[in-house]
């Protein structure tokens, strides 16, 4: 529960939100399902990828490794996730 690190390839992107396919794409269902997220993802190469937008959008170069920080958060009409911090590797 709690927190989820994404590891990803910034794709080229124009605006300030980009779809990023996820490296551990795997664990990172494991962990939607684990924790009951209510979140919809778009699925790409069998495994669900995230949008990152705004600000952490802003900070992120195409081609470069990231690890996008998530946590979950509940609301009344159920779990889902929110960034935390996106960073370089």
């Amino acid at each position: 529960m709690g927190k989820f690190t994404i590891i990803g390839t910034v794709p080229n992107f124009r605006g300030n939100e980009f779809l990023m396919q996820t490296d551990n794409g795997r664990e990172f269902s494991e962990w939607i399902k684990a924790n009951s997220i209510s979140t919809r993802f778009s699925i790409v190469s069998g495994y669900p990828a995230v949008k990152i937008r705004g600000s952490f959008a802003s900070k992120c170069k195409p081609g470069s490794k990231i690890r996008h920080i998530i946590e979950v958060y509940d609301r009344i009409d159920g779990r889902f996730i929110r960034t935390i911090r996106v960073e370089s590797i």
